[in-house]
């Protein structure tokens, strides 16, 4: 298990607590659709997986919640597990995320649907150039599948 500055440290497995969440990789042309987070941060639009709730269903909500967009969701790109401790939990976490492709199919770009929570670090959707997005901070725990991703938004970008 590491703490957000990737420090590893030691937990009794039996206070992990177990999050699944969902993520949705959207291309338009050659630009792909981020959340802004912080000052030069970024996460791709998705969340959490509530109890009792399908991962797909999941991935719509919190898409359309983050976003204000309807989508129909693709194939998946990747998944990944990682160990973290938040500085605002007492807990350590085991995340378990699930990156898919999709397509948008409705709604317009809004803030509307932000959380309470989402307001303090969220900023409003948009499209970035793949270049763009390398120059930003990835800051999903999934930091490690992200030239996996990168390479699937190559892959799908139309040469401009």
């Amino acid at each position: 298990v590491y703490d957000v500055d990737k420090n590893p440290i030691e937990v009794d497995e039996k206070t992990l607590a177990m999050e699944h969440n969902v993520y949705g990789i959207a291309i338009e042309g050659n630009e792909v659709l981020i959340v802004p987070q912080r000052q030069e941060g970024f996460d791709f639009p998705g969340g959490h997986v509530k109890r009792g709730e399908h991962h797909l269903n999941a991935l719509k909500r919190e898409f359309f919640e983050e976003t204000g967009l309807d989508i129909e969701v693709g194939e998946p790109i990747c998944a990944d597990t990682v160990f973290f401790k938040h500085p605002k939990r007492d807990y350590p976490t085991q995340h378990i995320g699930l990156i898919y492709a999709v397509s948008i199919t409705g709604g317009k770009i809004s803030t509307d649907n932000f959380s309470k929570h989402e307001k303090t670090y969220a900023r409003k959707a948009k499209f970035v150039t793949l270049d763009e997005l390398k120059s930003l901070q990835y800051t999903s725990g999934l930091h490690h599948q992200l030239p996996t991703i990168i390479a699937y938004i190559k892959q799908h970008t139309q040469k401009a």
